[in-house]
């Protein structure tokens, strides 16, 4: 009888044991992730403000936020540079917004079977656009601008 005890006593006190253990960790990680915190703001200076406008033009509420997401460790850097590369790539007017029209942009290259929008460009010379999509053609705007405005966002 004590042989059938010590088959369940065991195996539990070792999951117990673990557990408990686990337990300990997350809290030691909690714990130096706040005190990392505390002491990176402490510390924030104008040198490190500076360093969060990476465009020139001062620093705006997504540089900030993002800056200081990466200097806390909460994200990773290549993640934001890949979907910084992918807003490129899906803002042909390089605005740096994705407007109405670049929406139906990647709608019809989405129609058009291109998922592959990492070999998508387009170029814009004010009067034209060039396009690798279409086989490298030159298209005056106007007829840019007809096409946008007949297509149906909505679909």
């Amino acid at each position: 009888s004590s042989r059938w005890f010590l088959v369940f006593y065991i195996p539990t006190s070792v999951i117990i044991v673990g557990a408990s253990l686990a337990n300990l960790a997350h809290a030691y990680e909690d714990y130096a992730h706040d005190r990392r915190e505390r002491t990176l703001l402490d510390q924030f200076d104008l040198e490190m403000l500076a360093a969060l406008d990476t465009d020139g033009d001062g620093i705006d509420k997504a540089e900030y936020v993002l800056g200081m997401l990466q200097v806390m460790e909460l994200v990773d850097p290549q993640k934001i540079r890949l979907y910084e590369d992918q807003f490129d790539i899906h803002d042909a007017d390089g605005s740096g917004k994705l407007t109405r029209e670049d929406i139906i942009l990647i709608k019809q290259r989405d129609k058009a079977g291109n998922n592959a929008t990492d070999d998508v460009e387009a170029t814009f010379d004010g009067d034209s656009v060039t396009s690798p999509a279409t086989g490298g053609d030159t298209h005056d705007t106007a007829s840019i601008e007809y096409t946008i405005r007949n297509v149906d966002v909505e679909d």
